[in-house]
């Protein structure tokens, strides 16, 4: 399994090439889940605070907002390595 700096180098590199990245498994609102009912809405930059041993490092990447083309609710779609604080 990845550490967790290289999960978010990982999500970063992927963003960077272009691939739309969506962790999500549904819309929030109306639980739409085929790739074909989501477009990118907005990418916002983010700084991710990893704990390396006894030491907080912050890295920048980016996260993806969403649009549900089924019912229009926009939504972000958070990566797995993010803790909600």
């Amino acid at each position: 399994m990845m550490d967790l700096f290289e999960q978010v180098k990982a999500h970063t590199q992927r963003l960077g090439m272009g691939e739309r990245v969506r962790y999500g498994r549904a819309c929030p609102r109306c639980g739409a889940v085929e790739g074909h009912d989501f477009r990118v809405d907005e990418c916002r930059r983010r700084k991710f605070r990893i704990v390396l041993g006894r030491c907080i490092q912050v890295v920048l990447s980016w996260i993806l907002r969403w649009r549900c083309l089924r019912c229009g609710k926009r939504f972000t779609d958070y990566p797995p390595f993010r803790v909600a604080t």
